[in-house]
């Protein structure tokens, strides 16, 4: 990394390491969502519908965090979309406990 702080590098570090991710959620909101590549006609209509898009955008994030807590690596949400949301699945009824039973290895 190349600064022109005067800090040590541990405070340098421990500065930046909160915006390490930040690029990828940037890439993520472009590509998943489309927010480079839309403009209203009026200006609080784009906000309108940036609004709306961030909301979708943190409710996926948030069933991210909860519900694939066992991947190693974190999903891009285009790749959570295939392997998770667009899965066929049915309920499997036993008399013990209910199961959901997804057409996923």
């Amino acid at each position: 990394m190349v600064t022109s702080l005067s800090l040590p590098a541990a405070e340098v570090w421990h500065n930046y390491r909160g915006r390490a991710d930040c690029e990828n959620r940037i890439k993520e909101l472009k590509e998943d969502f489309g927010l480079d590549s839309f403009n209203l006609y009026s200006f609080y209509a784009t906000e309108a519908a940036q609004g709306f898009a961030m909301l979708a955008y943190n409710l996926m994030s948030t069933f991210r965090q909860a519900v694939v807590v066992r991947a190693k690596i974190q999903l891009m949400l285009t790749t959570l979309h295939q392997q998770v949301l667009a899965v066929s699945a049915f309920w499997h009824h036993d008399p013990n406990q209910n199961k959901l039973l997804l057409a996923v290895s």
